[in-house]
């Protein structure tokens, strides 16, 4: 098994991945890059797998860990929010930024 740090690294990589996927779409949006039909497609499914991972990844590791039952549904729900917050600051990031 992984250690605590580990965990907590891979959780926070996981996380902040919208953010980065985010910031980097931003710069291709506002880059000479072509925007083909398949670079307008794949957007969508990038932004919802990324969100999916960043859902996923730290829920599990938590409701892995040996905390009891209420703390570790107490803190799979404080990131789920906190991920809501997340999108949220994302979303009005690149909306205002255009």
């Amino acid at each position: 098994m992984y250690s605590n740090g580990v965990k907590w690294l891979v959780g926070s990589l996981a996380f902040f991945l919208p953010a980065a996927v985010a910031a980097v779409g931003t710069r291709l949006d506002k880059s000479r890059f072509r925007h083909d039909a398949t670079y307008a497609a794949l957007i969508p499914l990038v932004c919802l797998g990324t969100i999916f991972v960043a859902l996923s990844i730290p829920t599990v590791m938590v409701l892995r860990s040996r905390m009891s039952l209420v703390r570790r549904m107490g803190l799979a729900g404080l990131i789920w929010c906190l991920l809501l917050l997340e999108t949220y600051w994302i979303f009005v990031a690149v909306v205002s930024g255009h």
